[in-house]
């Protein structure tokens, strides 16, 4: 049987201030592929200009920059996992499948409490 991947009870979103000459960047939380990782340098979402490394780790990895970003951006990374099903289970059974579920559990009260009041790159504010 295959090993299934291990999940860590952390928070699936990091941030970082960026120095100005820094280009890696460490997330703790795993991601199952590369567009499971948002990044964001202040508010603005990045979609290119970096390289995620080893999605599929179940103790995260890090991020590299093609250039660094300026220094005192906020650098924050971000699990996003669509929510889809994409087998059919009649055919297709597989336990593994479901691997994605616990995480799913972890993501979602991020997820509902950044409604439209606080964006993923928001600050962390430590209010619970």
């Amino acid at each position: 049987m295959a090993e299934h991947s291990k999940i860590a009870d952390v928070a699936p979103r990091i941030q970082h201030t960026a120095t100005g000459s820094q280009t890696h960047f460490d997330y703790t939380f795993p991601i199952f592929d590369d567009a499971g990782l948002e990044v964001y340098l202040d508010d603005v979402r990045q979609t290119s200009g970096f390289e995620v490394h080893d999605a599929g780790n179940s103790s995260g990895d890090t991020l590299t920059f093609e250039s660094p970003p300026a220094s005192g951006a906020l650098v924050t990374l971000y699990r996003q996992i669509l929510i889809e099903r994409t087998i059919d289970f009649l055919r297709e059974w597989k336990i593994s499948k479901f691997g994605r579920l616990p995480i799913l559990g972890e993501t979602a009260p991020g997820a509902c409490t950044r409604t439209s009041s606080t964006p993923a790159s928001g600050m962390e504010t430590g209010l619970s």
